[in-house]
């Protein structure tokens, strides 16, 4: 089980809300698209201040994210 479930999931249904491509959401928060995708399909374990950032780019606060 990974330690974050439902994460990728979660990032995946924020960015398709607002209207963002991989590629867009990643050059926002300053990752690699690469890293994004595989955070999305929950290969990997984001550190906490990616959580943030990413969340910022969003719109949304870090507790929908994680919520489980």
């Amino acid at each position: 089980m990974p330690p974050l479930p439902g994460l990728g999931r979660k990032l995946k249904a924020a960015r398709d809300r607002a209207g963002l491509t991989q590629e867009e959401l990643a050059r926002k928060a300053h990752i690699g698209r690469v890293y994004l995708a595989r955070l999305e399909s929950g290969r990997y374990d984001p550190r906490v201040s990616i959580i943030v950032k990413l969340a910022k780019c969003l719109g949304v606060s870090t507790d929908e994210l994680l919520r489980r």
